[in-house]
Parts: structure tokens; C-alpha cells; sequence
């Protein structure tokens, strides 16, 4: 005699895992959606904290207009950002420009100065945000001036 304990296994590991995917589905809020500042859309994918620090994780998509010069600024914490499309041309002081096009990343480190110009079609990015709890999400920073001129 053969017992068929599959079909029996499978039911209830369905019956098991159903009840949690209706929750999860039931939780899902649409992502925030912010226009962050002419011509630059920010939607938060996911947001939560880094174990025992003061760091929090955020994931977001941004979308740039096309040919947009991003000034000068830092975030508080290491941000990574993959290129779902466009073209987009990082200038991180101290460096050579780099341009990344769909399917490229770029990692900087916290605090790293940076600014970008975005290509002809727009960009929109992928990015990962390790921020410090409290401090806003980028700073500007000022141009350096320049010398006096004799």
C-alpha cells in the first residue's frame, strides 16, 4: 500500500503561506511619490531601518528630465544607484566625469560631493540610500570660488 503524502504536504503548505500573502497584500501602500524639485521625481520604494545604528535604508526610483545639471551636493550616508534608462554623467570631486547608461551603477561613498548632467532622453535611477537618522536627505554644496585674479 502507498500513501501519497505530496498532494496532502502541498495543500497544507498552501493553506499555510495563502493567509500570509493575502496580509502582505492587504499592507501594500503605494509607494510616496514626491516632486522633489523641478524636473526631479522621487518615489520611496521601501524604508527601514539598519539594526542597532543610527542608519536607515532608502529605496528609491528617480527620474530626472533630460539634459537637467544636478548642482553639487552630498547625501549623509553611502548611496548606490543602477540606471534602469537614460544616461546620466557623474562629476564626484576629486574624479574624472563617469557616465553611466541603462544598466550601469555608480557607488559613492557617504558625504562624497558630487554633481551629475543627465542625457538628452532623461535618466531614471535605481537607488539605494544609507542615511543617517535625522539629517536631510542631500545638501547642496557651494561651487568652490575662485582665486582672485591679479
Amino acid at each position: 500500500m502507498t500513501i501519497r503524502i505530496f498532494p496532502f504536504a502541498a495543500i497544507m503548505a498552501a493553506s499555510a503561506v495563502f493567509p500570509a500573502t493575502l496580509a502582505m497584500a492587504e499592507d501594500k501602500k503605494p509607494p510616496a511619490v514626491t516632486q522633489a524639485a523641478p524636473g526631479i521625481k522621487r518615489e520611496i520604494l521601501q524604508k527601514f531601518d539598519v539594526p542597532g545604528t543610527n542608519y536607515e535604508t532608502v529605496i528609491m526610483r528617480v527620474t530626472f528630465d533630460a539634459n537637467m545639471d544636478i548642482p553639487r551636493h552630498t547625501h549623509p550616508g553611502p548611496e548606490g544607484s543602477y540606471v534602469l534608462e537614460g544616461d546620466v554623467t557623474y562629476m564626484i570631486d576629486g574624479q574624472g566625469p563617469e557616465t553611466r547608461s541603462a544598466g550601469g551603477s555608480i557607488t559613492l561613498p557617504g558625504n562624497a560631493i558630487h554633481a551629475a548632467k543627465v542625457g538628452s532622453k532623461g535618466v531614471v535611477l535605481l537607488g539605494s540610500y544609507i542615511l543617517e537618522k535625522g539629517k536631510p536627505f542631500m545638501t547642496k554644496v557651494e561651487a568652490p570660488s575662485e582665486a582672485p585674479k591679479p
